[in-house]
């Protein structure tokens, strides 16, 4: 129930996406807009106050990555430890395996202090060319879908913070997922998924 109250309806079947998402470059993604239903969306923002507060966690800045702070897993903000509990969801969980051909795919339902689910980044933020971690650092389970979701209501192109997706050598930029609010971005997790976000304008005080 709780699955069908906060996403928009059209995906609650994601099959006929199979063939975008597995055919899509440099890795297999798929790009969903809209995906929260707007009320639910809508309480979200109103939750967060994105661009009037900022998270206390850990900050980075470093010569790959600029103005980033994440809060822990277990010290999140009650609004996203709802949406974790969404995803974890067997309805959605299964949505994904059929999605991706991964049939044995589980969740991560222990909240694992060491992850962090939640990140925001400010003005002249940046995030340089990565692969994410291979193993979950307690189940050791393989890491193998990265799942990110666009929150901050009050955004526009020129701001800057879209995704990046670059070639197998992580050296090149392939694809340019734009920063929109209320889409999720889907992609298949390997030793070859770089990924990053471009550098946010200076000149904007509103928080990705």
């Amino acid at each position: 129930m709780i699955v069908k109250i906060m996403i928009n309806d059209k995906y609650s079947n994601l099959d006929k996406y199979l063939d975008k998402f597995r055919s899509s470059k440099p890795f297999p993604y798929l790009i969903l807009d809209n995906f929260f239903k707007k009320s639910f969306y809508n309480q979200l923002c109103t939750e967060l106050n994105h661009g009037k507060t900022k998270i206390i966690g850990k900050e980075f800045n470093t010569s790959v990555e600029k103005n980033k702070t994440i809060n822990l897993n277990n010290d999140l903000p009650k609004t996203i430890d709802k949406i974790l509990s969404m995803l974890t969801k067997d309805t959605w969980v299964q949505n994904l395996r059929n999605l991706s051909g991964i049939s044995d795919l589980k969740p991560d339902v222990g909240h694992n202090e060491v992850l962090s689910n939640f990140h925001e980044m400010s003005k002249s933020g940046f995030l340089g060319s990565h692969v994410d971690h291979s193993h979950h650092p307690t189940t050791h389970k393989k890491h193998v879908l990265n799942i990110i979701i666009y929150l901050s209501k009050e955004w526009e192109s020129q701001f800057g913070g879209n995704t990046l997706l670059f070639n197998k050598y992580g050296n090149k930029i392939e694809k340019l997922v734009e920063y929109v609010p209320n889409r999720l971005l889907i992609f298949l997790h390997t030793p070859y998924s770089f990924h990053g976000v471009d550098e946010l304008k200076p000149n904007q005080n509103q928080v990705r």
